[in-house]
């Protein structure tokens, strides 16, 4: 059973409309604006305020996110200078040793040349010697 209280209540609420805020991060976009939307202009002002404020806070995140990502790849690009900069160290230290060890090849080689030139000569001595040896124990046998 309805009293009078309860229809004029209910007359009164029909023209109740509830609308639902976003309590997200991220505004999502009606199309409308807000005087299409029967808003007043401060509930509009307000809206967009907020909206705003929401939007920077999710950029000064996104931001920070970006700097930490530069600051990870510049410690990882100064560790690769670093590298490669050890790494061209030891190649010239590398060359230098391979110069002084070809150098002292050659100074070895150039020696062994030598020693085997004398040695040609010591053995063309010592071959003419034991001829020379030879004729003259044949003379004296003879």
């Amino acid at each position: 059973e309805e009293s009078a209280s309860t229809l004029s209540y209910v007359e009164k609420a029909q023209g109740i409309t509830n609308k639902p805020v976003a309590t997200s991060f991220l505004k999502v976009g009606t199309g409308a604006a807000p005087a299409a939307r029967g808003e007043g202009e401060a509930a509009g002002s307000m809206q967009d305020w907020n909206a705003l404020l929401t939007r920077m806070k999710y950029l000064e995140e996104q931001a920070a996110e970006a700097e930490a990502a530069l600051a990870r790849k510049h410690t990882q690009q100064a560790e690769i200078v670093a590298r490669a900069e050890e790494a061209e160290a030891a190649r010239d230290t590398a060359v230098a040793d391979l110069a002084a060890m070809t150098a002292e090849a050659e100074r070895l080689r150039s020696a062994l040349d030598e020693t085997e030139a004398e040695r040609r000569g010591l053995a063309y001595v010592l071959r003419a010697t034991r001829l020379t040896e030879e004729a003259l124990a044949a003379q004296a046998a003879s």
